[in-house]
């Protein structure tokens, strides 16, 4: 689906350097552990389940539902993140679809109702800044999936940035590497924040030096929630790390929809 104006609407780019570092924020053994358990059981997969990762990154979710015994294809627009995905799946004689995408135009690729089941985690859909491009993007992912299909959706707790932005960038950033980026060879933290947009710095542990930013626009209370609900889902749940039905002091927030 194309933009009324017909302008094409793309995903920013995302830095060569941050890219083949990505993996030492990821943390992937320490976040497969809990990241694959909880999609399996949120979005109902098993073997036969067609599934897509719409922000695969460097492969981790797709590598962790394979050694699971589920395939999932995946989706990363970034050249950088997709040589990191391609090399973890040739070092397992794996060689899934994974393809490159804007996710404003998923149904010039895919067929309406093509997957039973989408995930776009890691916070990845903030990368959107403008409320047009997120609206569209939002209305792909519900046509590419079936009617009953599950779509899983997460965000930084954004309203605890903003809550607390003084404390935050004085350097007292809360964050406890438990789920989704648990590495501990790259840090984050936030060293930028506005009422609408939130910036990241990430700095190699080693080295002490910066290897990228990230612009992320800060999600408000409910607002990823009416966006997807206007979109044509309903929220199944709601849930703190991965687990927690209280939200308020998450790291990230996990959205469970299901098409209609």
């Amino acid at each position: 689906m194309k933009p009324a104006n017909n302008e094409p609407v793309v995903q920013p780019p995302f830095a060569q350097e941050l890219a083949r570092h990505w993996e030492g924020f990821v943390g992937c053994t320490a976040r497969s552990s809990t990241m694959a358990p909880f999609l399996i059981r949120s979005l109902r997969l098993n073997r036969s389940s067609r599934v897509m990762d719409l922000a695969a990154g460097t492969g981790c979710d797709m590598v962790s539902l394979h050694d699971r015994g589920i395939p999932a294809c995946g989706n990363e627009i970034n050249a950088g993140l997709r040589c990191v995905a391609q090399e973890a799946f040739r070092r397992r004689g794996w060689n899934p679809g994974l393809y490159e995408c804007d996710w404003c135009e998923l149904t010039r690729v895919f067929q309406p109702g093509a997957f039973d089941a989408a995930f776009i985690v890691g916070n990845s859909l903030c990368l959107l800044g403008e409320e047009r491009a997120r609206s569209i993007a939002a209305r792909e992912m519900r046509a590419i999936l079936r009617r009953g299909g599950r779509l899983v959706v997460d965000e930084r707790n954004f309203e605890y940035m903003l809550r607390s932005r003084n404390e935050i960038l004085s350097g007292e950033f809360n964050y406890r590497r438990r789920v989704v980026y648990c590495g501990d060879e790259v840090h984050g933290r936030p060293v930028a924040i506005a009422d609408d947009e939130v910036v990241f710095s990430y700095v190699h542990r080693r080295t002490g030096q910066e290897i990228g930013r990230l612009s992320m626009y800060a999600f408000k209370h409910h607002e990823l929630r009416d966006l997807f609900e206007r979109s044509g889902f309903r929220r199944v749940e709601v849930l703190g790390d991965l687990g927690a039905s209280n939200t308020e002091n998450a790291d990230f927030i996990a959205h469970v929809f299901e098409a209609k």
